[in-house]
Order: C-alpha cells, then structure tokens, then sequence
C-alpha cells in the first residue's frame, strides 16, 4: 500500500446519545502534498521565473486532479462536486464523502496512481479519513490531522513496489510547456484518460489517469481565479525576467509646454536588486481546528482563496500612485512589477524590485487586515534582497529562514523580517517616513552618504541598553557634524524618542525595534540612493 490510511486511534465515540448527529455514513478525507518547495524552487537561475511559475501552477493542477479522482472514484455526481469539497489550500484539501465498506481501498487506488505518476518529481501527496460527526466538527479535524501526520510517516510502509527501479527518462519534465499553456490560454478541464503516469506536452498534460486540456473559450476553470496566471510583461508582451525587474526602472516626466507626456517603466530608483518575498498566515491550522461547523469551514476558506488570488491580482493590477498635479496622471504601482510564485492558499511567494516588493508586502498586510479583522487573524512576512542572478534555491532558502523568524522568533504575530531584523507591521509606517526624510537629505546633498554610513553604525550601539547613554548621541551627533544644525538635531531627536519608549515598552520585540527603527530607515535609504 502506498500510504497507510488509517481511522483515527482514538475516533469519535459513536454512542446512542451522539449516533443521531453523525452525518449519515460520511467521512472526512484529506489529502496533504509533501515536498512542494524542494519542486518548485530546485530549478536553474537561467529562466527561472518561467519555471517557478509552470512549477507552482502545476501544484494547484495536482490538487483539482486528485480531489477529482477521488471523488470520481465515490461516483460523486461532477455537477455536485462542490458540495463535497470543504477546503483547498497550501497545498492540502478537505473532502466530505459518503463512507462505504471500500473507502480504504479505494482511496489506496487513487493513492497508488499518483504515487506512480509523481515517482521522478519529489512530490508525494499522502491521504487519511476520519468518520465525521456534525456535532463534533472541529474534534473531526483534529483526528483528520492528526491522521494525516501519521500517515506521512509511513507513506511507503504497505508497498514494496514502490522501491523498484524506475524510467525517469521515460517522464518529461519539461515543466516550462505548463508555462505556455497558461500564458496563452484561458481556462482548462480535467477529465479521465488512460494515462497513469505524467507527461506533458505543449497540449495537455496527463496526470494519474486524468487529462488536462487548456482551452480560449472559458471551458472548465478559469485561469484568472489562479495568482500564477498573472503574468508581468514589457512594452512588447514578453515576460520580464528577474534582471529586468530588478534594474533601475525610472519615472520620467516630461511638462514642457503644458505637454502632459509621462512614460512609466516598473518601479523605483535604487539599487538595482531583486525582493524575495514570502508570506503565511499566522496559526490558520490552529483557527481551523477550532472551527465548528462544515459551513463555517468553507466560508473562512473561500474568503481565503478569494483574497489570495483575486483580492491579490487586483491589488496588483489597479493600486496606483498619484504622479503629478499638472499632468493629473496616476502610475501603477505593482502592474507589470510583481511576479507571483505561489505554492498554495495562504502561503504565497513574490519576487520584484526590493523597494516594490517592500510597498506590496505593506499593502498585502493591510488589505489583509482589514478582511480578517473579526477573526483577528495576522499575516507574516519574510523579505530578503538579493542580485537577481541569485541562486533561486537558495533565495528560496533565505527567505524561508526569514519567514520562519518572522513568525515564531518572538512571542507576537504579524511581523516581518527584513534585513535579518523582525519588525511588527505597526512600526513599518514611522520607518518608512524617516527613511523618506533621509534619502531626502542625500538627494539634496545635505547629509552624505559617507556621513550616513557613519551615523548607522554607530545607532547599533543602542540596540541592547536599558538606559541612556550620553556617549552615544555624542558619536551620532560627530557623524552629523557637517550637516546643517536644525536637521541633525532632527535626527537626533529621533533617536532620543526611541530609547524613551523602547525603555517604557513591555514586549521584547518593541524594546529592541524601538532602538533600531533609525538604523534600519537609515539603511534603507541607502539602498534607495545607492547605484
């Protein structure tokens, strides 16, 4: 047996006093794809965004296929398929099914198909099922998962063939054609074919008995619900590459005349390197557990996959910034800027220009929590810079070490980890606004660079003191002794103000922020003015 689908060592107890509120003969099943960042981000730094891409679209195909397959194999009606599914996201799905005397074997079949078909590809997508009882929703989804990491574990334990040799030369991987089809198509359809294994071709790919065909006339699903068919393009439709979005893209304006003649090319200036972003939503596995009820479930679950692919492709498309007054013209802010690789619901990966992807982090944020404010559920965030011929298994590496700081470094949620430092949303703002003022002042040639290396080094002395320290504004006020007094004792203030309340703060992440909120803006604006 491919993997070992169990019930539950200690199931739902089914006395007289709670038989009446079992579901009729019916059972949760979930299925739990292994090894997804591994697939996506091992791959080449030569035509990487067009592989991420193929790689992550082709993690979502997986789930709508083997959700179909088992639900064929329940002989589940395909018009009422919906009513049967309760969650899709990162890279797991819940299903309701009718229980039988086979469920076991025949989720075993659909087990032993795909375990065959992913065999070259790294991925595994394991199953369990629990019997569901409508009374005790969310006590089922705590043995549901508790099954599923069970099953994990011994996911070859109960068939030997497994471990026989296999043709890897005999599958294509030639993932970029999934690339192709969801740049020039709409939609697509799954239905049943007589290939069990994988192959891909510039027309269909056939997975595990199924075919997915790819199609202009809105047959099937619509590719637009999915974040990787979003695709950022230059001025003659091809997709821009890594390097391209992390060049320095100017804003030109030109008034001359009372002509209004903006032409707009990506982000910001700046140092010309890529942002790596990657985010995840703070204890969702631990809110869904304490859900309870089916309805409830797949109401939290829509209003997830809506946000994190529609709310997200509109946030992309249409945020825009105000230019200028005369010319009455609005520049996109992320349009064309942002590339998307996710690898499932409310786990979700971007790459850019470091500075576009800084204001799309804050925005994702905020938009976020405005939508989830009454589950009071938070967002993290992990964003490393990088040149743009970074080894991608390797950025993928360094930003999942910063999201994982993010989220379990401190004892609070809804932070983001940037520069190796962890910083709660909340602080981003005031950041921001020094970080302005700053590159401000170098533009205009009254604080220098030189002097602002200077003043940054020497802010880090502040980080771990409980107390003032004289000694250190001296040293901050000698690195800013050619600027102009009134700006300096500016900066200066600034630095005061935040010892003042790192010193009143209660949680250990505020007392240290507090102290580097000025070195960190300071930093940042040097990659803003830096070439």
């Amino acid at each position: 047996m491919g993997i070992r689908l169990a019930q539950p060592s200690v199931p739902p107890k089914k006395n007289k006093q709670n038989q009446k509120h079992m579901e009729s003969g019916m059972i949760l099943v979930k299925g739990d794809i292994s090894g997804i960042q591994d697939f996506i981000f091992n791959v080449k730094s030569d035509g990487a965004a067009r592989e991420l891409k193929a790689r992550s679209f082709f993690i979502k195909l997986l789930i709508e296929t083997s959700m179909q397959s088992i639900l064929d194999k329940f002989d589940i009606d395909p018009q009422n398929y919906s009513n049967y599914k309760i969650s899709t996201s990162g890279g797991s799905f819940i299903l309701k099914l009718p229980h039988s005397t086979d469920a076991e074997s025949k989720l075993f079949e659909v087990q032993s198909n795909f375990t065959k078909a992913l065999q070259a590809t790294g991925l595994n997508i394991s199953f369990a099922f629990v019997d569901y009882e409508t009374a005790q929703y969310n006590k089922c989804l705590i043995a549901l998962n508790h099954e599923n990491r069970k099953a994990k574990y011994c996911y070859y334990s109960h068939d030997r063939s497994f471990f026989e040799p296999f043709q890897k030369t005999a599958l294509s991987n030639n993932w970029m054609v999934i690339y192709e089809l969801i740049s020039r198509k709409n939609a697509f359809k799954i239905e049943k074919s007589n290939t069990i294994g994988l192959k891909l071709s510039d027309i269909s790919i056939e997975l595990a008995g199924y075919k997915i065909t790819f199609n202009n006339e809105g047959e099937g699903s619509q590719l637009e619900n999915f974040l990787e068919s979003l695709i950022p393009r230059n001025e003659f439709g091809s997709i821009k590459t890594f390097e391209v979005l992390a060049r320095d893209d100017k804003k030109i304006g030109d008034e001359r005349n009372g002509n209004c003649r903006i032409i707009v090319n990506g982000g910001k200036d700046g140092i010309e390197k890529l942002g790596i972003l990657a985010m995840d939503v703070d204890g969702l596995g631990t809110y869904l557990e304490n859900i309870h009820s089916e309805t409830a479930h797949k109401e939290i679950d829509q209003r997830l996959n809506t946000f994190f692919n529609l709310t997200l492709r509109s946030l992309i498309n249409n945020a825009a910034l105000y230019y200028r007054s005369k010319c009455n013209t609005n520049i996109p802010l992320f349009s064309d800027k942002i590339y998307s690789v996710t690898a499932g619901g409310d786990d979700s990966f971007f790459v850019g220009k470091w500075n576009t992807i800084l204001d799309f982090a804050s925005k994702i944020n905020q938009e976020f929590t405005k939508e989830f404010s009454r589950e009071s559920l938070t967002i993290s965030a992990g964003l490393v810079i990088v040149d743009s011929k970074f080894p991608v298994v390797r950025f993928a590496e360094k930003v999942d070490h910063a999201l994982k700081k993010a989220k379990y470094g401190y004892n609070t949620k809804g932070n983001l980890c940037i520069l190796n430092e962890v910083i709660p949303w909340s602080f981003l703002p005031e950041i921001d606004r020094r970080r302005q003022k700053l590159y401000h002042y170098l533009q205009s040639a009254i604080l220098t660079k030189g002097m602002l290396e200077q003043a940054r080094q020497n802010i880090q002395g502040v980080r771990n003191f409980e107390a003032f320290d004289l000694e250190d504004f001296w040293k901050l006020s000698y690195s800013l002794r050619e600027m102009d007094s009134a700006n300096s004792k500016e900066i200066i203030g600034w630095l005061k103000k935040d010892i003042e309340e790192s010193i009143s703060a209660q949680s250990p992440l505020e007392k240290k922020i507090y102290r580097l909120r000025l070195s960190l803006a300071a930093r940042l604006a040097e990659f803003d003015k830096r070439k």
